[in-house]
């Protein structure tokens, strides 16, 4: 089987419906919703938007998240317009890899919850300032929250 067309494991799936569970308990509610194309990331987002009442029509599947140039997870947020929250679902390394830029010189809080690695199904939480979304991806963000699967209730 191909690495894009691998299903999620039975952990995996408890995995995302424990992320399901946090988005509905913490009000998180993206505006826009990037996913990879790759089969297990699908996976993973649709107990989330079963969660938020939102269906596949409402997600932007990108091969480039998938194979992950340098930068495309950047170039799919800049193309971004108005909007005030966006969940981005793709792989490691380049998802850590995008958290850690973003936050720039904040990366303090984040590198300490995520100690032993990026772990599978892990979610950081990100504010940026007022304004246009092109402009906040310049300044920066602040840290907010991690998760991870793991330190989820069941």
């Amino acid at each position: 089987m191909r690495d894009h067309d691998r299903t999620l494991n039975e952990r995996g799936i408890e995995s995302a419906a424990k992320l399901a569970r946090h988005f509905k308990d913490h009000n998180i509610r993206p505006d826009v919703i990037l996913c990879s194309s790759a089969q297990r990331t699908r996976e993973t987002l649709a107990p989330i938007l079963a969660s938020l009442g939102k269906s596949e029509s409402d997600v932007t599947y990108s091969s480039s998240i998938y194979e992950a140039p340098d930068g495309a997870n950047w170039d799919a947020l800049c193309d971004v317009e108005d909007a005030k929250s966006v969940l981005v679902v793709g792989h490691n390394p380049t998802t850590e890899e995008l958290a850690l830029t973003l936050l720039g010189d904040n990366q303090g809080e984040l590198l300490v919850d995520i100690h032993a690695g990026y772990p599978t199904g892990g979610l950081t939480h990100l504010r940026f300032a007022d304004g246009s979304w092109a402009d906040s991806l310049k300044q920066g963000a602040s840290f907010v929250s991690f998760v991870s699967p793991r330190s989820l209730p069941i």
